[in-house]
């Protein structure tokens, strides 16, 4: 795909000429060249190929902000974003070992919640965002052999209700009828 560039082990897009250090993220980079865009913005229509790439795009629009700085009042909407900060105004430099993975947090794309328990990230949307598409998405995840309108409602009419939360502890046909 990527033909190799500068120095052994580099790989150069034939589009661009961004040199790349490892193949999978040549592969990652072509996909901004093509017109096809899989992942649309709900705010300004703008087209992404993988969906990170527009969760960070959105926080443009939302004003979500997860990664805030503990040495001043600045927040940002990446991790990155945070760590620079970090370097070039307070002087303090991550130390992370080679591919030593950072704590993940999880954030609620809704209304800004953070945690670093899944647990309390799930009861969460669970009491605040029943309907969320996030929601939905866990579910499909943690709970295949749930039936498919379990992905709209907790109960077996397949309608959209509100009448008790979305979960694995809801009981199927035990509301609206």
């Amino acid at each position: 795909m990527g033909r190799l560039a500068h120095s052994h082990g580099d790989f150069l897009c034939p589009v661009c000429n961004k040199v790349f250090p490892l193949q999978r993220m040549l592969t990652r980079h072509l996909k901004c060249h093509s017109s096809v865009k899989k992942h649309m913005c709900c705010y300004c229509a703008k087209g992404f190929n993988d969906t990170f790439d527009l969760k960070r795009h959105m926080r443009t629009h939302t004003g979500i902000r997860p990664y805030g700085c503990e040495l001043c009042e600045k927040a940002f909407t990446q991790r990155c974003s945070l760590e620079s900060h970090l370097k070039k105004i307070h002087g303090v430099t991550q130390q992370y070992a080679y591919r030593e993975r950072r704590s993940k947090i999880f954030v609620c794309e809704d209304c800004g919640f953070t945690s670093v328990s899944g647990e309390e990230y799930f009861l969460h949307m669970r009491e605040r965002h029943p309907g969320s598409p996030a929601l939905r998405r866990y579910f499909r995840r943690t709970a295949p052999a749930l039936p498919a309108s379990w992905e709209q409602c907790c109960c077996t009419r397949g309608t959209i209700c509100d009448s008790q939360p979305l979960g694995p502890s809801a009981v199927p046909g035990t509301h609206n009828q």
